[in-house]
């Protein structure tokens, strides 16, 4: 097939045009921009968030090559955060320096290390010089509410959960966190509504069934069994719910029903503290005094810091008439009720008084006494670190 002459003069301008540009240094077709350093820094620091190492590690190749070694480190040390060799990630960024945002995220990588750690001083002392750069950073007021949460510097903690579900208001974990600290503390009354909130921006979140059952057990500290047994239905059919549908199910008369989920509860867990109580208490509603001793001395020996299981076994031995066991177990009752009163008053102590290690140090001594080895460790770790701990006022 033969092309017209037009034609064929149409291509030789148009390479002629093209050569000429080539001569010029004018591009015929725009090149393609390669990203900028600060999208490569952002998309390291997605790739570690995600777990993607591997591309993270390109991502700071790339900015090795673009002449932003800083930022480059400042990746690496997110990469050794994440594989959790911390103090590396902390020396890595030894000589770093730059701007405001270079230094922010450098004073980040070492406050959740140190955090990590269990080093709180140094939490806050670089989470504090973070937020004096930006007061809305975040992360900084996420991690120094979870420093301060670990210590029982409740309100600092609660300070910075408040700011964090402020800046991030579909995030259900500020909430859910403040419900926990509410709910621990026995103000069942405010940790419910903080629940909800949580639930409302989360109605998912991964922890969904756990803050359910929370939510519910508050609900049946206020006398709400109706609203306790809607809340449990919406979570999972699990040993604990069950004994605490019964308790609900107790309290609103029904004894046959709360009868078969305790039933049902033994037979999967026979040695279930709140079972055994709730089985004793439903034994003595029927008469059964013998029956519900038998039970109720078996989960003494077994969790002999009970004060529940103490007080109910003193009913049943005085409806069976053994006086000098029943007056025995009511002073052990009341020696626990005692421990427990101290204790319970103390955590409002040490709320109030952030700085003391002393009121820290009582509480372990309680928890131990009261045969709660975890809670122990929870407030010797607290007393520990207390001392430590500048407390610097909020920017």
């Amino acid at each position: 097939m033969r092309l017209g002459w037009s034609v064929i003069a149409w291509i030789a301008l148009i390479t002629l045009i093209a050569v000429i540009a080539m001569v010029a240094g004018i591009p015929v077709v725009r090149r393609m921009t390669s990203p900028s350093k600060e999208v490569l820094f952002q998309k390291g620091l997605e790739r570690v968030s995600r777990g993607d190492i591997v591309s993270a590690r390109e991502m700071i190749r790339s900015l090795h090559a673009n002449g932003a070694p800083e930022m480059a480190l400042l990746v690496q040390a997110r990469v050794l955060l994440a594989k959790g060799f911390l103090q590396p990630a902390i020396d890595s960024l030894e000589n770093v320096e730059g701007g405001a945002d270079i230094v922010k995220m450098k004073l980040l990588v070492q406050g959740e290390a140190a955090y990590r750690m269990g080093q709180h001083s140094e939490t806050e002392a670089a989470l504090i010089e973070v937020l004096a750069i930006d007061s809305q950073c975040v992360d900084a007021h996420r991690l120094l509410a979870a420093s301060y949460y670990d210590i029982g510097a409740v309100h600092a903690a609660i300070h910075h959960l408040t700011q964090t579900a402020q800046l991030s208001p579909r995030d259900p974990r500020p909430h859910r966190l403040l419900a926990l600290i509410h709910k621990d503390y026995e103000l069942f009354d405010e940790a419910i509504p903080l629940y909800k909130e949580s639930l409302r921006r989360g109605p998912d979140q991964p922890d969904r069934d756990d803050l359910l059952f929370e939510m519910a057990s508050c609900q049946v500290k206020m006398r709400q069994p109706r609203e306790a047994l809607n809340t449990l239905a919406m979570g999972r059919d699990g040993i604990h719910e069950n004994v605490l549908r019964a308790e609900c199910q107790l309290g609103l008369g029904d004894i046959e029903e709360a009868r078969t989920l305790i039933v049902k509860v033994t037979k999967n867990e026979a040695d279930n503290l709140d079972a055994m109580v709730l089985l004793g208490t439903i034994l003595l509603e029927d008469g059964d005094a013998t029956g519900a001793a038998e039970v109720l001395l078996r989960a003494s020996t077994k969790y002999p810091k009970d004060y529940l299981c103490h007080f109910k076994l003193a009913q049943a031995f005085t409806k069976m008439e053994r006086l000098d066991d029943a007056r025995q177990e009511r002073e052990i009752a009341e020696q626990i009720r005692t421990l427990r009163k101290e204790f319970a008053e103390l955590h409002q102590v040490a709320w109030d008084n952030p700085e003391d290690p002393k009121v820290r140090l009582r509480l372990a001594a309680l928890a131990a006494e009261l045969l709660r080895p975890d809670l122990e460790q929870v407030w010797l770790h607290a007393a520990a670190a207390v001392g430590e701990i500048v407390f610097q006022p909020q920017p």
